[in-house]
């Protein structure tokens, strides 16, 4: 998604005719960075139990400094309609007239946009103080029902 992801279909062996299914989906990330290359390379299994405190003191900082640094700008490009509006599967702008309820889904990248059996959608939502599951509340259920 956006300026430096791009995805290809593609075959393993030398087909001549037209319509054949393609084999092979392929993500190419280009400039790709040491933090690409280091979140597609294998790694290590580390399970923990995230508590209220482990958000708060380590979790929530993380994503301020990321969106602070413009690493969520892509989304917001979308959100924004600056980017991949051809891309937007499903567009709602709210029930109540303000984008606190707006939504939109839009194909993942692990999806090849043909096959219906491995289909991966992105939903995102239009407000700003919905940063992670931690932040929704009881008061958030009619809302999530709707999207």
């Amino acid at each position: 998604m956006n300026d430096i992801y791009h995805w290809y279909l593609a075959s393993i062996n030398n087909h001549s005719q037209e319509n054949v299914t393609p084999d092979l989906k392929l993500n190419l990330i280009h400039p790709c960075t040491e933090k690409h290359i280091k979140k597609y390379s294998p790694q290590g299994l580390r399970m923990v139990t995230e508590t209220p405190e482990i958000y708060r003191d380590h979790v929530r900082p993380y994503i301020v400094k990321q969106r602070e640094a413009g690493r969520l700008d892509w989304v917001f490009n979308i959100l924004e309609g600056r980017k991949e509006q051809k891309d937007i599967i499903y567009r709602d702008p709210g029930q109540d007239g303000t984008t606190d309820e707006a939504f939109l889904l839009a194909p993942d990248l692990n999806w090849d946009r043909e096959t219906l059996t491995s289909m991966h959608l992105l939903g995102l939502v239009q407000r700003r103080d919905i940063w992670s599951l931690r932040d929704l509340r009881k008061e958030h259920v009619v809302w999530l029902k709707h999207i």
